[in-house]
């Protein structure tokens, strides 16, 4: 019995059909640049990593950090800056004005960085997992129930 080498699937290009897909790609292709669409794949990718680093840190920070500082912050956003291997995690605490310190946050955050990290990396399923950037807000009055913003500008 002599087998058959297979050769390449034929399709509609192969028969000289385009496509406006195939057209973009090969104009991409002779000018050297990538399709357009893996990029807008990254772009909801980091969409979905923020949105689940989102809900991570806020539930984190709202039942098991035992300070009070961090218990009281609210996770209002998380955008890539600039892209998913580092996240800007904005937070709002839920005190009143005068109770606010900024310095205190902010050393709080930066000493319960690596726990806060190492949860995330938990929560998601990557090879790495992102460096956190915080950045803290002054106080507002926010709607607990519409605290994470999924596309948010700060």
């Amino acid at each position: 019995m002599k087998y058959r080498k297979r050769g390449p699937a034929r399709s509609s290009a192969a028969n000289g059909e385009f496509d406006d897909e195939d057209r973009k790609f090969l104009i991409s292709q002779r000018q050297g640049r990538r399709p357009s669409r893996p990029r807008d794949v990254d772009r909801r990718k980091a969409k979905q990593l923020c949105r689940q680093v989102a809900t991570t840190l806020d539930l984190v920070l709202s039942g098991e950090c035992h300070d009070a500082d961090l218990h009281s912050l609210r996770v209002v956003c998380v955008e890539a800056a600039p892209d998913s291997s580092r996240l800007c995690v904005t937070v709002v605490p839920e005190v009143a004005a005068h109770e606010f310190d900024l310095k205190r946050i902010e050393s709080r955050l930066a000493t319960q960085a690596g726990r806060l990290r190492a949860e995330v990396a938990a929560a998601i399923h990557r090879k790495r997992a992102p460096t956190l950037v915080f950045h803290v807000c002054p106080p507002m009055n926010i709607d607990p129930a519409h605290s994470i913003s999924p596309d948010c500008q700060v």
